[in-house]
């Protein structure tokens, strides 16, 4: 759909993404710009975060990525997952511009003979920003999730 406040498609398909492209989804890969045009919620925070996924759930896929979030690390509290997520190599620290990214993974589980929710399964991980200008980012990270699925059976390994 877009990223970093752009739209790379005409703004009315916006709805045709959220109505009848995402519910017909087993697994949706937006960028944070891209969930909150899907959601309406702004996602400013760590909760922001597991809120859209459970909206974006909600809409009908049941593995849920946002591929990139710029979280407001002043009021969030990481309480999803990774308590050493801030540490960083000196390499890191040179090439980081001081910002984080985050990536949020969220999976609904359901029972294999009613195909009611169970439970959901939520992951994040964290990295520091590196300086400059990459597109296409969020592709390559849908495709490497994509040919893990098909070599692996359980998301957890």
């Amino acid at each position: 759909l877009g990223d970093h406040g752009k739209l790379y498609v005409p703004e009315e398909l916006v709805s045709v993404y959220r109505e009848e492209v995402v519910p017909l989804a087993d697994v949706v890969t937006p960028n944070q710009f891209e969930v909150e045009l899907l959601t309406g919620i702004s996602i400013r925070s760590m909760e922001d975060g597991i809120r859209a996924c459970k909206a974006l759930h909600n809409l009908g896929p049941d593995l849920v990525i946002i591929t990139s979030m710029s979280l407001d690390t002043s009021t969030s509290t990481n309480s999803c997952c990774n308590p050493d997520a801030n540490s960083k190599n000196a390499e890191e620290q040179e090439n980081s511009n001081g910002e984080i990214l985050t990536m949020l993974a969220s999976e609904r589980i359901r029972d294999e003979i009613t195909g009611e929710i169970k439970h959901h399964n939520m992951w994040s991980i964290e990295t520091p920003q590196v300086q400059g200008k990459y597109t296409g980012t969020g592709d390559v990270c849908a495709a490497l999730f994509l040919a893990w699925t098909a070599k692996i059976d359980d998301l957890k390994e």
